[in-house]
This record gives C-alpha cells, structure tokens and sequence, in this order.
C-alpha cells in the first residue's frame, strides 16, 4: 500500500502486489495521505488532506467514502485497533475550539467517546496491543516519550523514560510483546553571515 504522485499533481492511495507490480490506484481525491489497511485486509483507511476527513475504500477497488463527520486534527494521525471495529484518531471539537481524542466506531462511523487533548502530545496515536488503552508521544523540553492514557477514563502513566532524542514512529510487533522506535534528533544549522570589509 502506498501513495503516489500523478503528472496531475494529485496525491492518491495504490495499491500493488508484493513486487511492486500490478498498480491499481483506490483513490481519485487531491491530496491523500496516511493509508493503513484494516486487519482483515479487506479495507484501505486514509486521510483526504484537503478536507482532513476520514477516508476508506475497499481494497479490491471501488467508490472511497466518507467513514465518519469528525474532523481530523495535528498531523491526521490515527490507529485501528486489532479487533477492526474501533479507530482512534486525532480530531477537532468546533464548538469548544480545541482539539481532542476520538474513539470511533468503524461501523457506524459514530464517536464512541472523547479523550482530553494533552498540549504535550506530538501525534502518533496508537492502540495498545490489549486494546484497553491508547499511546501518544508527549514531548517535553525537546525529548519524546511515551504515555498511556487507558480509555476506561483512569489516570495515564509514562512508558518510556528517554532523556534525549524525538519518536519520530514506533510500532508493536504482531504478538504485542515488543516494541519498535524510530528515534533521532533534527538538528538546525546555523550560518553566521559577517561583513569582512568591517
């Protein structure tokens, strides 16, 4: 599953096979990011960008639609949880003006529940592989670490305890008992421009 670029300068959803080859393209919007296919793998979700909504298509082609009204928020990021029923995306309450977490039927298309917004998190929202929490980044002073906020309502807890470094992805292994990071650092460069003639 990946997305690519047309001569059109339209960014969609394709598919292939593991070679890369037999190319179908499963989404004809402007700009769409962020695919992930359900466990059953029958399902493409993703994010149309130019409205920040909710996408699926069947994987074996068809008419994309739209899977709920919420709105999505910071940086669209979104999980399925394993069972395939219920995503937990990133989104964004008009009527307050703040943003949130949103549990959400994948059958339905209806919010289950809503989570606080944390203004340290940075995106990447995950099931836990128990599916009786989430996780998020929280950053703070420039360092990543993980947090669990259990979606029963209890009292969240840190995972990770880095001392330096940002998560820029991690992911569970299929059996739930490990866990993989992509950490690293985006390190400025700075140029000092000085008149010599001085």
């Amino acid at each position: 599953m990946s997305r690519g670029v047309l001569k059109t300068m339209t960014e969609n959803i394709w598919r292939s096979d593991s070679g890369g080859n037999g190319l179908v393209r499963l989404s004809d919007g402007f700009n769409e990011e962020f695919p992930k296919c359900s466990p059953d793998g029958k399902t493409v979700y993703f994010v149309d960008m130019a409205t920040f909504a909710f996408m699926k298509v069947p994987i074996s082609g068809g008419k994309a639609e739209r899977v709920s009204d919420a709105v999505m928020e910071y940086e669209a990021d979104y999980d399925i949880s394993r069972d395939g029923k219920t995503a937990v995306l990133g989104s964004y309450d008009f009527k307050a003006s703040k943003p949130n977490i949103s549990l959400l039927s994948l059958e339905t298309g209806k919010i289950i529940r809503t989570l606080e917004y944390d203004p340290r998190q940075n995106g990447l929202v995950r099931f836990a592989p128990d599916g009786k929490s989430i996780v998020y980044v929280i950053r703070e002073k420039g360092v990543d670490n993980l947090w669990s906020q259990p979606l029963d309502g209890g009292r969240g807890h840190q995972l990770t305890n880095f001392t330096s470094l940002k998560i820029y992805s991690y992911q569970w292994s299929p059996d739930g008992k490990s866990l993989v990071f992509v950490r690293g650092d985006s390190p400025t460069d700075v140029a000092l421009i000085q008149d010599q003639k001085k």
